[in-house]
């Protein structure tokens, strides 16, 4: 019985010690791990209807097509190339909801859609009144191009 007693608690001891987290990668690895795990710098957008700055010469414009309030708000976005020429080159998605009630009434991911003047149109259901966020995504392809956020209150 002692035998069984002290084989049992050896295993335990070696199971614990090996789950334990090694320390041999040192303090430089872990700050490496969490930044890896650390989300990216939030892009906050400047106001509505102003110069909203992405890679590669582009830029954007956004506004609300009528003050938001309860019900469907409509997102208009424009995006021009350096010229200042518009351009309907990228996808754009985006994802609205409450910050302070995070995942309550999120909209997840959706499409903009394109319209036949080129505006990059998304309806953002507003359900209560409060401090919203729209987070937008810019594709180009396939490939992330740019982010942006911006807040707006109802």
């Amino acid at each position: 019985m002692s035998i069984l007693l002290s084989a049992l608690l050896f295993t335990t001891t070696a199971f614990t010690a090996s789950a334990q987290p090694s320390s041999h990668h040192g303090p430089a690895a872990a700050k490496a791990a969490d930044a890896a795990a650390a989300p990216e710098p939030e892009n906050i957008l400047p106001g509505e209807n102003k110069k909203c700055p992405m890679p590669e010469g582009y830029y954007f414009t956004y506004r609300f097509a009528s003050r938001p309030k309860l019900g469907t708000a409509i997102v208009k976005i424009q995006v021009f190339d350096r010229a200042g020429r518009r351009t309907t080159g990228f996808s754009i998605k985006g994802n609205c909801g409450m910050p302070e009630m995070k995942g309550a009434h999120d909209s997840g991911e959706q499409d903009f859609k394109l319209s036949r003047k080129g505006d990059y149109l998304l309806p953002v259901d507003v359900v209560m009144p409060g401090e919203w966020k729209l987070n937008i995504t810019f594709l180009k392809g396939k490939k992330r191009f740019h982010h942006g956020a911006f807040m707006f209150k109802v």
